[in-house]
C-alpha cells in the first residue's frame, strides 16, 4: 500500500479499534431492529381480524426497512476499503517516507471515525421508516441529528487540525531545494574576463 510513491504499513490505533466496536454494535443493533420489525408485521397482519389494504401495503412494503441496513453495510465496507488501499500524495503537502505514513494514519482514522455519526444517523432513518409505514406520526425535530452533524464536524475538524499540523512539519518542496543549489552555484562560479582587446592589441 502507498501514499503516492511512499510506501506505508497498515496500523491500528486505540481510536480505531474502540470506533470499530462501536459500529459493530450500531450495524447488529440496526439489523436486529429491522428483523424484529419484520416480526411485528407479520404478527400485526396475522392476529388482524380483517384485512385491509393498508395492513396489505404494509405487508408488502415491510422489506423497505432493510434500506438503512443495506446503506449502513454498505458504507461501512467503503471505509474499511478506504483505509486498506493505496491512496494520492496531497497536493498541498510535501511529503516524505515519515510524513507519509502519518499522513495515513490521519486518513485512517478520519474514515473510521466518521462511521459512528453515520450509522447512528442510519438509525434514526429507520425508526422514521418503520414509523411511517406503521401510519404513526412522529415528530420530524430530532435531536438526534443535531448530534450527529456536530460528531461529524467535529471529527472533520480534528483532521483538518492534524492535517495543518502535519503540512507545518512537512519538508520543504524538493523544487525550492533545487533552485538553491543552482544560487549557490552561480553564486561560486568563477567570472569570465574579457580578453577581446588583449588579443587584438597583440
Amino acid at each position: 500500500m502507498k501514499i503516492g510513491r511512499y510506501p506505508v504499513k497498515k496500523t491500528y490505533s486505540i481510536p480505531r479499534a474502540i470506533a470499530d466496536a462501536a459500529s459493530a454494535i450500531i450495524l447488529f443493533v440496526l439489523a436486529r431492529t429491522a428483523f424484529s420489525f419484520f416480526d411485528d408485521c407479520d404478527t400485526i397482519y396475522s392476529y388482524a381480524a380483517v384485512h385491509s389494504s393498508e395492513l396489505d401495503a404494509l405487508q408488502r412494503n415491510k422489506y423497505f426497512a432493510l434500506i438503512p441496513v443495506i446503506i449502513a453495510f454498505a458504507f461501512t465496507a467503503l471505509t474499511v476499503i478506504f483505509v486498506l488501499i493505496s491512496h494520492k500524495e496531497p497536493k498541498n503537502i510535501t511529503l516524505d517516507k515519515k510524513t507519509a505514513q502519518r499522513y495515513y494514519v490521519i486518513l485512517a482514522d478520519a474514515a473510521t471515525l466518521i462511521r459512528i455519526p453515520v450509522l447512528l444517523a442510519l438509525i434514526e432513518v429507520s425508526y422514521y421508516i418503520q414509523q411511517a409505514m406503521l401510519v404513526r406520526e412522529v415528530s420530524y425535530f430530532s435531536i438526534q441529528f443535531i448530534c450527529d452533524i456536530l460528531i461529524a464536524l467535529i471529527i472533520w475538524r480534528f483532521t483538518a487540525h492534524r492535517l495543518e499540523k502535519l503540512g507545518e512539519s512537512a519538508p520543504a518542496p524538493a523544487a525550492e531545494n533545487v533552485i538553491k543549489v543552482k544560487a549557490v552555484a552561480a553564486e561560486n562560479a568563477p567570472e569570465k574576463t574579457d580578453n577581446t582587446d588583449e588579443t587584438e592589441g597583440g
